[in-house]
């Protein structure tokens, strides 16, 4: 039985750092369909607008203190994405909207992706959507890593195919390259380095994903045994070309997304992305990842069960972000009419 929408008024932070109260009609909550934390379909009850809403209900916050980190990874990594492609937003990368971290269910909106998760197409593609697959799929790891983040977490559920492109989703493990990220990935997506061991966020992380991701994809092998990477010269000579040192074990010895993509077929060239933000939104962006890291730990404190979780501390801090970058380009401004 289909469940009629029910109305929904939720206040949230856009990412132009303006507080907005809006209604929506909800669907239901789903969980386990690909996402980290549990998802559900709003339509703006003024224009229809579509989004989704991801949030950390106060059972699962009880249960898994870990979920409001994930849902704090992806809002910081939402808001970086912005800052590098705010004027033309590349289609591979899925876009926040906006969050509400200061309230007892903190939640972040953004679009929705276009496509099933691609595990459902694995083994199915034509010979030129697997090259559309790979290709898009290296492009958004490139895009990701222009700004300065790597994804964590990639696998047949967080990436989207629409039959032409790539849609990356669920930032939830997205860590800034170099940050300390948790040993807490799972096998055989995650690099043998992030699966137990604690250590600095490198896109050769990502790489390792991706090659599994794109090995599953065209050859629709089932890989959930593989934890050393699988055979590449199971399928012919271009998966061998294709993939050649992405599963090596040392992580400096794969190849880098580049030259990933000069292999594939046509020597598919690196996207043209936006010049870097200029030197105030740089420093706007270095005092905020600042701020954060001071306040944060005292919001890692071990919560009683009986309580709600409610992350005010951090929701302050991505606020005071919003400030900082806004009188930084204030100041920039100033200067070049002096």
């Amino acid at each position: 039985m289909t469940k009629v929408p029910v109305e929904v008024h939720l206040r949230f932070c856009g990412l132009d750092g303006r507080y907005r109260s809006m209604t929506f009609l909800g669907g239901p909550w789903e969980y386990g369909v690909g996402w980290q934390l549990p998802v559900r379909r709003l339509r703006t009850t003024a224009d229809h607008t579509e989004l989704l809403q991801k949030a950390v209900p106060v059972e699962l916050g009880r249960l898994s203190p870990v979920a409001y980190d994930r849902l704090e990874n992806e809002i910081r990594a939402g808001v970086r994405l912005d800052e590098r492609y705010r004027l033309a937003y590349p289609s591979e990368l899925l876009r926040l909207v906006g969050y509400n971290v200061d309230v007892v269910e903190p939640f972040l909106l953004f679009e929705p992706p276009d496509g099933p998760p691609v595990g459902e197409v694995a083994g199915t593609l034509l010979t030129e959507q697997q090259q559309a697959f790979v290709t898009n799929l290296l492009r958004g790891l490139t895009l990701l890593g222009e700004a300065g983040i790597v994804h964590g977490n990639l696998n047949p559920t967080a990436v989207r195919w629409d039959g032409r492109s790539v849609h990356l989703g669920d930032l939830t493990h997205a860590r800034m390259l170099g940050e300390v990220r948790p040993g807490d990935g799972a096998a055989p997506w995650a690099a043998p380095e992030r699966r137990a061991v604690d250590g600095e966020a490198a896109v050769s992380d990502d790489v390792w994903s991706a090659g599994m991701l794109i090995y599953h994809v065209i050859t629709g092998r089932p890989v959930a045994q593989l934890t050393d990477g699988p055979n590449l010269d199971a399928r012919g000579t271009s998966v061998r070309r294709l993939l050649d040192g992405v599963f090596a074990i040392a992580p400096q010895s794969r190849p880098s997304v580049t030259e990933l993509l000069a292999r594939s077929r046509g020597g598919a060239p690196a996207p043209i992305v936006e010049p870097l933000p200029d030197g105030a939104f740089t420093a706007g962006r270095a005092e905020f990842d600042k701020v954060r890291a001071r306040k944060v730990q005292p919001a890692e404190q071990p919560v009683a069960p009986s309580k709600p979780r409610a992350r005010r501390v951090s929701g302050r801090v991505l606020a005071i972000a919003g400030v900082v970058v806004v009188l930084a380009v204030a100041a920039a401004t100033l200067l070049t009419q002096l």
